[in-house]
């Protein structure tokens, strides 16, 4: 099952569907699409080259976290876990 990209304003100046940590760890909002998640990372590959391969949609993984208080700190888990929430990653590939 899939689940939906939850509707948020996006900051302004982002205009992908994600964010990459300082590990270069790739997150996004809901179980989104992995072959059109695949292609926005390499848009953004191509926006702010770092060497990284091109990602296919094989490598894009759907997963559950936790979020910490902060908001920083996201730890995955199973889905039933409470206050666990839909992602779609790209994790210790980059």
């Amino acid at each position: 099952m899939t689940y939906p990209l939850a509707p948020r304003e996006r900051p302004p100046g982002q205009s992908f569907p994600f964010v990459e940590d300082e590990n270069g760890n790739i997150t996004g909002d809901g179980h989104q699409d992995r072959a059109a998640f695949a292609a926005a990372v390499n848009r953004y590959e191509e926006a702010h080259p770092t060497g990284a391969d091109p990602v296919e949609a094989d490598d894009v993984a759907h997963q559950w976290v936790t979020v910490d208080e902060g908001g920083e700190l996201l730890t995955a888990c199973e889905e039933s876990t409470p206050g666990a929430v839909a992602v779609t990653t790209l994790w210790g590939q980059r």
